[in-house]
């Protein structure tokens, strides 16, 4: 790529003069009148934050807000209001040990990551979990069978599903229609003095609105108390000539409190383009159902080189996030009258605090870029209707939300480089293009055992590693889901799952042991599930899927005397392990 950016130098008595001139800001505007003295705190302890709402996460908006617990388990978590619980999820991913309190008000308040239930509640629990003989389950309670008061100690809470430290993740959400709601807007205090901190802002030529892409990336330098320039090291630019009459804008900053080091999401972006609002964007809500378009709220592109976060401030026509208050041609920057343009970023954190951005942009024909030389593709996918393409072995089918923007599909064939693989391998675009929701592609094999058939899977490169998905034969291709391009190709999974015994060994007196541990791991499709037994009487074993642990904590299930153990664990191309021995108790 070539570039010919002009970039005009100015002093620090213009940055203060006529091209940036006082403007005014914006009052934060969020949507209802939240109860701001309904909900007292869930922890005895001041909140203070690793995460904030809406904070952007891979594939994801952080659905609440992260309280420290000072790097420790076991501190007692209480119920925010009076209410009954509603929902008690048990995983070994994403939230763990969560429990949900719907209260009269029409909000129901979330507690993720737990270490350990209250008494009734964990009574209720395990009652469940023998009865249907599973240690992960996903309840809903009705209104009257385990009612809570306000500051009713619930829970403990600690470290487990996809948490990797100490903490309570806590939410706030519409009982009715499940949307999250920032927590800090329902009158809940952390000590936050410092403004937003602004890192980078990025330029996009948006010429071919289906093939934008960054022209270019400026640091920034905090030019005053919040105030921040474009900076080069050799001083402020104050007005960047570009050759393109559409540019888009995007801009990279975080949030820190007053008692954390922690670098956090903000709360609000407004962009003026000469004292003119053409995008803004409140974190207030957000539903589940439209998370994932985080990956079209900023650059997808940045992030998967692991450049962190860029937030755009344009809108792709196939991203249907509701966080969007004002938006003017979509975001983007028409500069095809040549004049000077103020632009102007304000950038707010969750209690007001503000940090603004000024430079000046301005078209000159003579700035020409030399655009990147258009690559070849397959096929047309427009974002608003159902996209379906057929090659030799390959097929995929897209339906209708897949797509954030139109979409000019590559696709290519290679040989497959191992004897392992039996299929071709098939570039399926590339890894820097984000998708929405699933869709369907389909694999013939090559020269695949009919013994194999059933050990096959559809696999990929993710970084380093090779994935899998769960496949299912339609005739003579094997069809999976996915929502990443990339390559695939069929492999096969015939390595049962590992069983490590870790405080167990044949014949061992665990009188004075509290748990049965082993540890379990997969080499390929990932462990599908886990039995086991005592005396071929059905225990509960834990799984933490993060660390592979298996945890039987003894009980009335076990008394004193010889026992024997059976494990069973089996992987998502049905292959078993079992591990088996005699032990004291």
């Amino acid at each position: 790529m070539k570039f010919n950016l002009r970039l005009l130098l100015a002093g620090a008595a213009t940055v203060a003069g006529s091209l940036f001139p006082p403007s005014a800001t914006t009052e934060i505007k969020v949507g209802p009148n939240y109860p701001t003295d309904y909900f007292s705190s869930p922890l005895d302890i001041p909140l203070v934050l690793s995460g904030t709402f809406a904070e952007l996460r891979p594939n994801h908006f952080h659905g609440g807000i992260d309280i420290k617990t000072d790097e420790v388990k076991n501190i007692p978590v209480y119920a925010v209001a009076d209410g009954y619980v509603s929902r008690i999820n048990i995983s070994s991913t994403g939230y763990g040990n969560a429990l949900y309190i719907a209260h009269p008000n029409g909000y129901t308040s979330v507690y993720a990551h737990l270490d350990a239930f209250s008494t009734d509640i964990a009574r209720w629990i395990k009652n469940k979990q023998y009865e249907k003989q599973t240690w992960a389950i996903d309840e809903y309670l009705p209104e009257g069978l385990l009612p809570v008061k306000k500051r009713q100690q619930i829970a403990r809470s600690g470290n487990t599903g996809s948490s990797e430290s100490p903490h309570l993740h806590f939410e706030i959400r519409d009982s009715q229609t499940e949307v999250t709601i920032n927590p800090l807007l329902f009158g809940f205090k952390v000590n936050d003095k410092i403004r937003p901190i602004l890192q980078s802002v990025y330029l996009y030529n948006m010429t071919d609105p289906d093939r934008y892409f960054l022209q270019r990336k400026y640091n920034l330098k905090n030019n005053g108390i919040g105030n921040y320039v474009i900076g080069d090291g050799k001083g402020s630019i104050n007005l960047l000539s570009v050759g393109t009459t559409q540019m888009g804008i995007g801009i990279k900053c975080y949030d820190q409190t007053s008692d954390a080091y922690n670098k956090n999401g903000v709360y609000s972006i407004t962009a003026y383009n000469n004292g003119t609002i053409f995008y803004s964007h409140t974190m207030e809500k957000v539903g589940f159902d439209e998370t994932r378009c985080i990956n079209s709220h900023t650059d997808y592109k940045e992030q998967r080189d692991g450049n962190g976060f860029a937030e755009k401030c344009f809108v792709d026509p196939g991203n249907h996030l509701q966080i969007y208050q004002q938006l003017n041609n979509q975001g983007i920057v028409d500069l095809a009258d040549g004049q000077m343009h103020k632009i102007t970023l304000e950038v707010r954190d969750a209690v007001g605090n503000l940090s603004t951005l000024n430079f000046m942009l301005q078209y000159k024909p003579e700035n020409t870029y030399t655009l990147p030389a258009s690559e070849p593709y397959a096929a047309y996918f427009q974002y608003n209707t159902p996209n379906i393409y057929t090659a030799d072995k390959f097929k995929i089918d897209m339906p209708t939300g897949v797509l954030y923007n139109n979409l000019y599909f590559k696709f290519a064939v290679n040989p497959p480089q191992s004897n392992k693989i039996y299929s071709n391998v098939f570039k399926v675009h590339d890894r820097y293009t984000p998708a929405n929701t699933y869709f369907n592609i389909a694999l013939q094999p090559n020269n695949l055992p009919d013994s194999l058939r059933n050990k096959a899977v559809v696999a990929y490169i993710w970084g380093t590693k090779q994935k899998s998905l769960v496949g299912t034969w339609d005739g003579d291709y094997l069809k999976a889901r996915t929502r990443e391009f990339g390559n695939y190709y069929i492999t096969t999974d015939i390595i049962a799952p590992k069983i490590t015994p870790i405080n167990i060994t044949p014949g061992r007196n665990m009188q004075n042991s509290k748990s049965l541990w082993l540890n379990t791991s997969d080499d390929l499709s990932g462990i599908k599930s886990y039995k086991g037994y005592i005396d071929d009487q059905w225990v509960l074993f834990s799984y933490e899927e993060k660390s592979g642990k298996l945890e039987y904590l003894f009980d009335e299930h076990v008394p004193a005397g010889k026992h024997h153990l059976r494990l069973e664990v089996s992987d998502q191309a049905n292959n078993i392990r079992t591990y088996e021995a005699d032990f004291i108790r």
